[in-house]
């Protein structure tokens, strides 16, 4: 089977570090942006974690002959209301002044407070359509910042059945329950049921 060139819609170098370990199993070479010497910034004003992806793939997609892979993601805290942050979390934390600051407001805030992550996957350049992907974690706001392993809400988050943060936890078994795992394990599944790989 030949080899599958990806290019991940990302200069997330974290993203990049969890996609090269969650594909590393398949026959892919994954680029990023800046391999590709491609500079995309797009608006992303969609209403949907779906809607974001979309807009980042289609952003490239005529740039490159190459497979796109795009995502968008984010954390819910159901006290802070239904789906939020979600799709504003990257600029809800930067609101708060931050990663670290977001995090320890968050766990004086909505300590023990239900959360689940969401991460939605789009493919372009493999189908004449975007192909869709989505995956979940659920879990809870710890009481405390723990952990310094990821980014983002990591270190405050405790996904269900664990009684540590992802921060605390190590990548193998992060990378095995995440949301973006879920996703990828879509993929895979796709691509395997349909000869790709």
């Amino acid at each position: 089977m030949k080899e599958l060139e990806m290019v991940i819609a990302t200069n997330n170098l974290h993203k990049l570090q969890e996609y090269k370990y969650l594909l590393k199993d398949i026959n892919v070479k994954l680029t990023t942006l800046k391999d590709e010497n491609i500079i995309s910034d797009p608006l992303e004003d969609g209403k949907t974690f779906e809607e974001n992806a979309l807009i980042k793939a289609s952003s490239i997609k005529n740039k490159t002959r190459k497979i796109v892979l795009s995502d968008d993601s984010g954390i819910s805290i159901d006290a802070l209301g239904e789906e939020y942050p979600g799709i504003y979390s990257h600029r809800y934390q930067q609101s708060l002044g931050g990663d670290k600051e977001a995090n320890n407001y968050l766990v004086n805030k909505v300590s023990g407070s239900k959360a689940h992550y969401t991460c939605v996957i789009v493919i372009e350049n493999l189908c004449k359509s975007p192909l869709i992907f989505k995956g979940y974690m659920n879990g809870e706001i710890s009481s405390k910042v723990k952990g310094e392993h990821g980014f983002g809400y990591d270190p405050i988050f405790i996904p269900e059945g664990f009684n540590k943060t992802l921060g605390e936890l190590d990548e193998e078994t992060k990378n095995s329950i995440s949301h973006r795992a879920n996703a990828t394990l879509k993929l895979i599944q796709y691509l395997k049921e349909n000869n790709i790989i």
